[in-house]
């Protein structure tokens, strides 16, 4: 099972295609405060790993309206009227 932690990416507008991390080959965001992982998934004869980031911060990260509850769940937030 993938280890699932919080990533600003996940309520950020421009998660998906706008940010230089979804439009390179992902090459890391200049100026990211990020570390290097590696996921591994599977057991056995089907067990592969996936390189990666545990993002803790990026310049480019614009709020979303989504708020974070259930153990990491992104959820947006309905508006009161």
């Amino acid at each position: 099972m993938w280890e699932m932690n919080m990533q600003p990416c996940w309520t950020c507008k421009k998660c998906y295609g706008d940010c230089s991390w979804t439009k390179k080959n992902p090459e890391p965001v200049h100026g990211w405060d990020a570390t290097p992982t590696v996921k591994f998934h599977g057991s056995g004869g089907g067990k592969y790993c996936m390189h990666s980031y545990a993002i803790h911060s990026c310049p480019e990260y614009e709020w979303d309206g989504t708020e974070v509850s259930n153990g990491g769940q992104a959820v947006l937030s309905v508006r009161q009227e």
